[in-house]
């Protein structure tokens, strides 16, 4: 049993035990250079490719584009995934980075990924991270479906008469000639 010493955050603490740490760490030494090496089998990092940097570090903004800032982030974030450059699980930059890397503003970056989680393409996993979602078809969907919603709305309908436009098609096909 270990005895009974105050919580502090230096090595030799009872930290050190509940955080898995092995030995204490010698003056001058990180404690976290002493915490157990991750096995072979360790499953937490392996959606962290390093090309999935790659792929988007290559890549820079059109200043020819009419596309705004965060729809071409978007539109390349949502290449990858349909090229398969960027798997199921990849994670995906910190917006922070990805903004410093393209030299824009993180609201931009935030933007294209929140559209992106919006259609399904990412998911963002609270203080984890965003990572590409695995499900192709959900993803398809989601994209018609948000594309159906935009059409719908230059058109001048609101979101349910969409809705119910697309229940009636359902109950009552239109046969093409």
């Amino acid at each position: 049993m270990v005895p009974q010493q105050p919580h502090a955050l230096h090595a030799g603490s009872p930290l050190d035990f509940r955080f898995g740490l092995r030995t204490a760490a010698e003056p001058g030494r990180s404690v976290v250079a002493s915490a157990p090496a991750l096995g072979a089998g360790d499953r937490r990092f392996e959606s962290c490719r390093p090309d999935v940097d790659t792929v988007l570090a290559s890549w820079e903004l059109d200043d020819a584009d009419e596309r705004p800032p965060y729809e071409q982030i978007r539109a390349r974030i949502a290449a990858g995934v349909a090229a398969e450059e960027l798997k199921p699980g990849d994670r995906l930059p910190t917006v922070r980075r990805l903004a410093d890397d393209l030299g824009v503003a993180t609201n931009t970056v935030a933007r294209a990924y929140r559209e992106l989680e919006q259609t399904g393409v990412i998911e963002t996993r609270g203080r984890s991270g965003s990572f590409v979602t695995g499900d192709q078809v959900e993803r398809q969907a989601k994209e018609a479906a948000a594309a159906y919603l935009a059409q719908t709305k230059a058109l001048g309908l609101s979101a349910a008469e969409a809705v119910a436009l697309v229940r009636h098609l359902e109950e009552h096909p239109v046969r093409s000639s």
